[in-house]
């Protein structure tokens, strides 16, 4: 179905795909003499990206305030306004973006600003306050007032030359959550080293902050993904440390420390893959573990891990037929792997923790190699996990799970 809306003196068509299409796309053009389109696409579940190209004047200005009015009235869960690739940014264009941001404050949307290298919004910033006699408070982009208590998360994104800068401003609740999952990932898949501004941001449920090193985990850690935090609050600090957030993703009191920390693994790496539920996916994952095991720089020491990664993946494809998300983690207490399905837990699997494994099993083969191994339990699934230590230099004692 296609509805057409008139913008001015332009006319901009909202598109709905049919519901078995993967993503959609409503585009809105305005004169072709200055080069500019304004795209929307599907970002995940509840989110939108609208990606602005070309010169944001006054004539595309009008177009991208009709389509961020149309989109916010959606009630979606987040909001995404690319202007990365904008190759100007004027008083209106702005204008439609303080007033975006103002309208989803008011239906508490999580909205995120990516600037790219546009160095004069600050200055044309004021002159849209001057004349248009815009709040001053309105959260917007990073350099802005901080703020106020109960405000929407804010993001704005800053590519340099070697790394990215992502500031995070307003109140961290569940509902923001996807929208610094879509800000992150991309700089972390592209420049691979990313620092979060934490200054102005406040923390209203405190589990959403395990987003940052699931982020990094799902972008291959360290060292092909780096990220490291700064500028939190002595509150937020206290928060990032008690759920073990620093271990994997480390936390710096300013940028330039931050900066330093990016050249340096963290106390913790990590990473994890989903695996379809076939008979190649315990090669493929015995692949993925080497790769890991190479990059860390482990060598040979936990070669006996990969015939175990081989023998989780294996179960999980043959009983639980669900797709397995294989985590790998090296931390100071040696390697641990672990597969996660959606299948039940066997009694003949519980049992096989409180007793040997019989021999010739691959439960056998999984306690035999490694320090420790058990099975969690959760409402949707099970996890079978298994922790080794270096083989060389074995020290005796097995460390804890």
């Amino acid at each position: 179905m296609t509805e057409t809306r008139s913008a001015g003196a332009h006319r901009l068509s909202w598109i709905d795909p049919a519901p078995s299409a993967p993503s959609d796309e409503v585009v809105g053009t305005v004169d072709p003499y200055e080069q500019a389109r304004v795209a929307v696409t599907v970002g995940g579940a509840g989110i939108r990206v609208v990606r602005v190209t070309g010169e944001l004047s006054s004539s595309s200005a009008a177009v991208l305030r009709d389509v961020l009015e149309h989109l916010i009235d959606a009630r979606l869960a987040g909001l995404v306004i690319d202007l990365s690739a904008a190759s100007f940014i004027g008083v209106r264009g702005i204008t439609a973006l303080v007033c975006a941001a103002d309208r989803a404050r008011r239906r508490a949307l999580a909205l995120s600003v990516v600037l790219g290298e546009h160095t004069e919004v600050t200055r044309v910033l004021t002159r849209v306050r001057r004349e248009d006699a815009l709040p001053v408070d309105v959260p917007l982009i990073a350099r802005l007032p901080e703020p106020a208590p109960g405000r929407a998360l804010t993001i704005a994104v800053h590519h340099r030359a070697d790394h990215a800068v992502v500031v995070l401003g307003g109140e961290l609740t569940k509902a923001g959550v996807g929208a610094i999952t879509r800000a992150l990932t991309t700089p972390l898949l592209g420049d691979g080293r990313v620092i979060a501004d934490l200054t102005h941001l406040r923390v209203g449920w405190i589990p959403a902050l395990q987003v940052f090193p699931s982020i990094l985990a799902a972008a291959g850690g360290w060292p092909a993904a780096r990220l490291v935090l700064f500028g939190a609050s002595p509150e937020v600090s206290e928060a990032l440390r008690a759920i073990d957030v620093p271990d994997t993703v480390p936390l710096a009191a300013d940028r330039a420390a931050a900066l330093a920390r990016l050249d340096s693994r963290p106390d913790a790496v990590c990473r994890y893959h989903v695996l379809e539920p076939h008979l190649g996916s315990p090669r493929r994952a015995r692949a993925l573990f080497r790769r890991a095991c190479l990059e860390w720089a482990l060598g040979s020491s936990y070669d006996d891990a990969a015939l175990v990664v081989n023998e989780l993946v294996m179960n999980s494809v043959r009983h639980a037929g669900t797709p397995c998300r294989l985590d790998i983690r090296l931390d100071g207490r040696g390697l641990r792997v672990a597969a996660r399905d959606d299948g039940p837990v066997t009694p003949a699997l519980l049992g096989s923790v409180d007793h040997p494994p019989p021999c010739g099993t691959g439960l056998h083969l999984v306690a035999t190699l490694s320090c420790r191994w058990g099975v969690e339990q959760h409402v949707d699934g099970k996890t079978v996990w298994a922790r080794f230590t270096p083989r060389r230099g074995l020290s005796g004692a097995c460390p804890a799970k």
